[in-house]
């Protein structure tokens, strides 16, 4: 109990120095060499870390959804942010991909998230969101969290 309880702790703290992320999936590869590690660092903020993908689509776009399948009937989160232009080629070394998600929209409403090519309308890779598991886990929108279940942290303190 309090090996868990200290876990508990270092996370939290960990959370609020902004030294470390809660990793939710990965995205799962179905075409185009899509690739990446899905992390929330608030309720608000996703984190791609590692993201590959060959840029050979001639649209393909980050999209986000609160119910149903990867489609482009989700939002589209705009990377860079404020940005239109489709995704060029990312071979995991360009550093993290930040999003903050649109309006109320949080971390625990997501269904899904996808590399969507719209003038093919393909799905290249994707992330179901496990909303039981966020919620047992959920940092808050100042950063920190107390996660009450297991969840994989990286960082640390120093």
């Amino acid at each position: 109990m309090v090996q868990a309880l200290a876990f508990l702790v270092v996370l939290t703290l960990a959370l609020v120095n902004g030294e470390a992320v809660l990793k939710l999936g990965e995205f799962q590869p179905l075409s185009n060499g899509v690739a990446g590690e899905i992390h929330a660092e608030t309720d608000k903020i996703l984190v791609i870390k590692n993201f590959m993908y060959d840029g050979k689509a001639p649209d393909a776009y980050f999209y986000a959804g609160t119910s149903g399948n990867p489609s482009s009937n989700g939002f589209l989160l705009e990377y860079p942010p404020g940005s239109t232009a489709p995704l060029g080629a990312f071979d995991g070394s360009q550093g993290d991909i930040t999003f903050e998600l649109p309006g109320n929209i949080k971390v625990t409403d997501l269904a899904w998230i996808s590399v969507w090519c719209e003038d093919l309308a393909i799905d290249f890779g994707n992330m179901y969101f496990d909303q039981e598991a966020i919620g047992e886990a959920e940092p808050n929108a100042e950063g920190g969290g107390e996660p009450e279940g297991e969840a994989e942290v990286e960082g640390g303190l120093d």
